[in-house]
């Protein structure tokens, strides 16, 4: 019985070793877990800050893209307010030139022609008779002035 007794303090140590061991392996074990853990976890800490980055930066495309849309627009329509303008001008410009067609046919073109020349014949005449009238007041004007002097000195030689 002294033997077992024996052995059993010798088997307790050498289980005891056996488990201070396993121990030992364990810690260690848990101390690379944590390391990779630790790992693990900045690396998600990086990636959701990427993730955020992306989000954000999405966000700001989104609302540029709304922006330029929201220009394309007003451009659209600052064109087609210039185009309906044009097309309106167009029209006019046509009206207008049917308008003159219409006066001006190769069979009306001579009396229109006539019809200037009378005017302008008119207007000429007219013109010629300011003109001898107003010679003839000049005229008249120069003639007082010719007589004035002559009045005086024969008013003053008495």
């Amino acid at each position: 019985m002294i033997d077992q007794v024996q052995l059993k303090p010798e088997g307790l140590f050498t289980k005891l070793k056996n488990l201070q061991q396993v121990k030992k392996t364990l810690e260690e074990e848990v101390k690379e877990i944590l390391v990779v853990q630790r790992a693990k976890k900045e690396e998600e800490d990086a990636l959701n800050g990427d993730a955020m980055m992306q989000l954000e930066l999405n966000h700001q495309r989104e609302e540029l893209v709304k922006h330029y849309g929201y220009k394309i627009q007003e451009t659209k329509l600052k064109h087609r307010k210039i185009r309906m303008k044009f097309e309106s001008q167009l029209h006019q410009l046509m009206e207008q030139h049917k308008n003159l067609s219409s006066v001006f046919t190769p069979q009306r073109l001579p009396k229109e022609i006539e019809s200037a020349e009378y005017s302008t014949e008119q207007l000429q005449k007219a013109e010629r008779m300011k003109l001898e009238q107003l010679t003839k007041q000049m005229d008249g004007l120069s003639h007082s002035q010719n007589t004035e002097p002559f009045l005086e000195t024969t008013e003053k030689s008495p």
